[in-house]
């Protein structure tokens, strides 16, 4: 499989390198290792989109987990086995229907709502 180097401008047969990237997610460093594909013949990484958005992802997921906050499936889960839709537990828990829908979509919620998602949790286990 080919793929285009912006560098060398032609197509190249890429390697594989272990590399790292750093992300920076509400004032945290978050790093991601990752398998890079490379130009055999400058050494530059080749950007591959998929990929992009793959490594963001993870680095959102690692943040969540680094401060302990609720994860997209389990927020996700919680609303299917009670059979509540995201409007309606935005509105049980006094926050933007919005920031549930990207929290169950990965992205990230804010303190605050993730501490009213937990004490709801809590209280409706």
């Amino acid at each position: 499989m080919t793929m285009y180097c912006d560098c060398c401008d032609r197509n190249v047969v890429p390697v594989s390198n272990q590399a790292e990237r750093i992300f920076v997610i509400r004032g945290e460093e978050i790093k991601v290792f990752y398998t890079a594909k490379v130009c055999p013949n400058c050494c530059e990484e080749l950007y591959n989109e998929e990929m992009e958005i793959k490594l963001y992802n993870q680095a959102q997921a690692m943040y969540k987990k680094k401060m302990r906050l609720l994860q997209s499936a389990e927020i996700v889960e919680y609303m299917k086995s009670r059979k509540i839709s995201p409007e309606e537990l935005a509105q049980r828990i006094s926050c933007n229907v919005r920031e549930i829908l990207q929290a169950t979509k990965g992205g990230i919620q804010s303190k605050e709502t993730d501490k009213k998602l937990k004490a709801f949790f809590k209280k409706t286990a």
